[in-house]
This record gives C-alpha cells, structure tokens and sequence, in this order.
C-alpha cells in the first residue's frame, strides 16, 4: 500500500516510471527491514548510479546533507503528521560515481540529498473499534504492535481506546531494552 501510494503521488506529480526506468535502470536495491527502517533503489545512468531512499523520517535524514537547523526543521514537521495521524514517510536522493555490481550488496546510502517528506492515511479496518471494545468487556488487555512513529501510534491507539498517555507508548528499542 505504501509503494502504490507514493506511485499515485508520483503520477500526480508528473513523474512517467515507464519513461523513468528506460532512462535508469535499476541495477540493485536495498529491500525494507524493519531493523533498517528504510529502502533503497539504485539506477544506472552512463557511469554513474542514482540512489533513490524511503524509509522512516530519522533513518532518512541521518543519511542526508543537512544543516542542523534544517534537519531540526524537518523532524519537526514530521511530529507535527505523526500527530495527526499520518504515516510520515522521508524521501531522498543521491548519487555514487560509479555503477553499482547488481551481483554484490550494495553500499549503504549517505550524502543524500533530502527531497520531502509524505503523510500516509492509513484507515482503521471496519469493526476494529468493536472487536476491541469486546476484548476489553471480556477481560482482554489490548495491546497494538506497530512499525509506525510513536507518536502516530499513539494518535491512533487513542483513537481506539487503547491508550491515552505518551509513556503508553513504548518503541522497539525501548521493549528490547527491557520497557513494558
């Protein structure tokens, strides 16, 4: 759903991928883990490969040539969707001087030129708000496992009424690290 959505953007925007992909090939990539939190797209053009990344706004912007203060800038407007509810995807671009060998792992991305960020909508299920509110008359403690930001994840579990306060929210890292 993710890559459909950034396709329709694309399109939106005037970008032909047909057109795209004749004029860069992709040579390699980098699939999402969510360990990584980001992926990667390497296209080949003359002697040269073009590095297009998406991934998690802070993953992204480690790899970018950013000023402190526009990087600051940036994460800002990333809370500001997540708080609203948005998935907030960070979209960058770059290019390495040579032509990456489709047949070894390729270099992980940086000098990156940062480019935008999206917010993703991304609905509730029908009947999700119900199933959960009979878990909870059965006794159920409700918990939701997600890859999004906290914050986004805590607009939406308040949303269903699973959570109300920021410390309900724990990362990944912060579970790992032994959080409840």
């Amino acid at each position: 759903p993710t890559d459909v959505a950034l396709l329709a953007l694309a399109i939106k925007g005037g970008v032909d991928r047909d057109e795209l992909l004749a004029r860069l090939p992709r040579v390699n990539e980098i699939p999402f883990e969510p360990d990584g939190r980001y992926s990667a797209s390497f296209h080949a053009r003359d002697d040269a490969t073009w590095i297009a990344v998406k991934g998690a706004p802070e993953r992204v912007l480690a790899m970018c040539r950013l000023e402190p203060a526009q990087a600051e800038a940036v994460r800002a407007s990333a809370v500001d969707m997540a708080a609203r509810g948005l998935r907030v995807i960070a979209l960058a671009s770059g290019w390495l001087e040579r032509v990456t060998d489709s047949g070894r792992a390729p270099p992980a991305p940086r000098d990156l030129e940062f480019a935008a960020l999206a917010g993703l909508i991304d609905p509730l299920r029908p009947g999700v708000r119900e199933a959960i509110a009979r878990s909870r008359e059965a006794g159920i403690r409700v918990a939701m496992v997600t890859g999004d930001h906290p914050v986004t994840a805590l607009v939406i579990a308040r949303e269903l009424g699973i959570a109300t306060r920021p410390d309900e929210a724990v990362t990944g890292a912060e579970l790992a690290a032994g959080g409840t």
